[in-house]
This record gives C-alpha cells, sequence and structure tokens, in this order.
C-alpha cells in the first residue's frame, strides 16, 4: 500500500465516522516529502488499528497531525524514522 493510497483511505473514512480503518499487518516503508503522515482536520469518532504493522520514514515528518478532532484513536502501529544520510565524497 502506497503513502497516497492511505491517505485516500483515511480521508474516505473521516467522510463515514464513527467508523474504524484497519490496516494489513505489514512492514510499509514511506519517503514523505515533511507532511504529516496521518493529517486530520475536524474529523470525530475514528478509530485506526494498525494491526500490528511498523510504519518506517525515510526523511523527516510528523507522524500525526490532527486539528480540531474529537475521539480520535490511533492504535497497533510502532513507528520508526530511518534518516539517510548524503554522502559527502564523490567515488571514480
Amino acid at each position: 500500500m502506497t503513502l497516497m493510497q492511505i491517505h485516500d483511505r483515511l480521508v474516505l473514512a473521516a467522510t463515514q465516522t464513527p467508523c474504524k480503518v484497519i490496516f494489513e499487518q505489514a512492514a510499509y516503508r514511506f519517503s514523505p516529502c515533511g507532511e504529516a503522515f496521518i493529517d486530520l482536520t475536524e474529523v470525530s469518532d475514528m478509530a485506526m488499528d494498525g494491526n500490528g504493522s511498523t510504519f518506517v520514514f525515510t526523511g523527516r515528518t510528523s507522524f500525526v497531525r490532527l486539528r480540531d478532532c474529537q475521539d480520535i484513536q490511533i492504535m497497533n502501529f510502532t513507528f520508526d524514522v530511518l534518516i539517510l544520510k548524503q554522502a559527502n565524497r564523490i567515488v571514480r
């Protein structure tokens, strides 16, 4: 599942609350561009169950941004960040 697919799934679920979004258990790896992974505004009565999944991010990001939300549950996720360093040498 791609980052865009997850985003679209959460946006759709947010219009059908109360709801529970259950992710397939897996190890996911994403390279976001500084945006929050979960970004919700004015949503209530929503649960997100990672089902034991691990989400690894390469790069800096916020995991969650909630604005004017109520009764949001985020459970059974492991979040990790892998910071990739740029090489400072040229190999010839």
